[in-house]
């Protein structure tokens, strides 16, 4: 049992915590959107938001003060759109697939080294899996090319260049071949994918946060983050990053904290089991992990997701599911980038028995956000899409960010 003094405290600081959140003058946070998602699929709006390491403190859109033990939040949602100009931005894809918007991209001695937001960044090139310039998050898309063995560079023309990064500055890639050294202009490069086979698993643990921000950014944090007080009104947040050190992000451009822990994980953690996927004419394609059908960033709902699959109208996959599963939590939706294509209705299974159906369209519901639904034990998971109340060959369906959340 705790001392009397210390519950006595505990009371007083809860009690001037809410007193703060009634009265405070809202921060620039407050008059935006921001929703709470919880472990258990459910939401909801508030306007002041604070925790310490074993709870939650909010006000709700109606006024009314509540709080929740912290581990029952699943994700921060400020509802904040994504920068979809062109602009002369450099994309990192990190072997974790996260994502680094950055400028002043280097390469020496094996490290990338760039400004992050105005911060100097180091990453080892073990943790790059590619370099794309000129870019921004709505148009990075993976290169189809294999890279095999090699370091591949991606001319603008589509051409491909094989051989061994060396380094690379502001005007030219210094790149070995079987013909020699050549230094390749920087202004005619569209990407450099890296020689798999060199790639490195950045350590990430279990328990961590991931902060989507408003530049296209996806930034895993380290455990070690000290995120057990937070606060709406503050300007910046510190995390800790994984080989790059502390980074401080500005509160204004982040668009989403997601946290992740033992208890979630991703359908993409393992293959499925069987699938299939056609295009519009019947031609049988691939689908494609984390990417929508066209090769580019998940993006429904005015959100990106960093897992997930990219289906077209025909399609099935099938997994299997954990003995300890009690809920698959998901979204899915149309590709925003469709241009108010497509029509399609959307079916999960449960070892061959329809347990959910719906029906999206870029003119009507053309997203469906975070879902619950609960697993009795069930062996098998299919996910199906099926052409709507109209073929549209602009069909692109996306599974956003599937997990299934375990029994502790």
């Amino acid at each position: 049992m705790k001392p009397r003094s210390e519950s006595s405290n505990s009371f007083l600081y809860r009690l001037l915590l809410f007193t703060l959140l009634l009265f405070a003058e809202p921060g620039s946070a407050s008059s935006e959107e921001v929703v709470l998602r919880m472990q258990d699929g459910a939401q909801t709006e508030v306007t002041s938001l604070s925790w310490d390491k074993d709870s939650i403190q909010f006000k709700t859109a109606s006024g009314d003060l509540d709080a929740l033990p912290r581990e029952q939040l699943k994700a921060i949602s400020f509802r904040r759109p994504y920068s979809r100009k062109v602009t002369e931005s450099i994309g990192l894809q990190l072997t974790n697939d996260d994502i680094y918007f950055v400028s002043d991209l280097l390469l020496t001695e094996e490290r990338f080294l760039a400004k992050f937001d105005d911060q100097d960044i180091s990453i080892p090139i073990e943790y790059v899996r590619e370099v794309f310039f000129d870019v921004c998050v709505t148009n990075l898309k993976e290169s189809a090319v294999d890279p095999g063995s090699d370091d591949v560079v991606i001319l603008k023309n589509q051409d491909v260049v094989r051989g061994e990064l060396d380094s690379f500055d502001d005007d030219k890639i210094n790149f070995k071949t079987d013909l020699g050294s050549l230094k390749l202009p920087r202004s005619n490069s569209r990407s450099i994918k890296l020689n798999p086979a060199l790639a490195a698993d950045i350590p990430i643990a279990a328990k961590h946060a991931q902060l989507f921000l408003k530049n296209g950014s996806v930034l895993s944090t380290m455990p070690s983050t000290n995120m057990n007080e937070f606060d709406l009104s503050k300007e910046k947040l510190n995390v800790e990053l994984p080989e790059t050190g502390t980074l401080s992000i500005l509160m204004s451009d982040i668009c989403r904290i997601e946290f992740w822990d033992e208890r979630h994980r991703l359908l993409n953690r393992d293959q499925p089991l069987r699938s299939h996927n056609e295009d519009y004419f019947g031609n049988i394609i691939s689908f494609s992990q984390n990417r929508n059908a066209s090769g580019q960033l998940l993006l429904s709902g005015d959100q990106f997701f960093s897992h997930g699959y990219g289906v077209r109208s025909q399609s099935e996959l099938i997994f299997a599911v954990p003995s300890n599963a009690e809920a698959l939590i998901y979204s899915v939706g149309l590709d925003d980038r469709a241009d108010k294509n497509g029509a399609v209705d959307v079916h999960i299974s449960l070892d061959d028995v329809e347990v959910s159906s719906h029906r999206l369209s870029q003119t009507d519901s053309h997203f469906l956000e975070h879902s619950a639904l609960p697993i009795h034990g069930q062996k098998s998971l299919k996910l199906s899409v099926r052409f709507g109340l109209r073929g549209d060959v602009g069909d692109c369906v996306n599974w956003c960010q599937p997990y299934f959340l375990l029994r502790e």
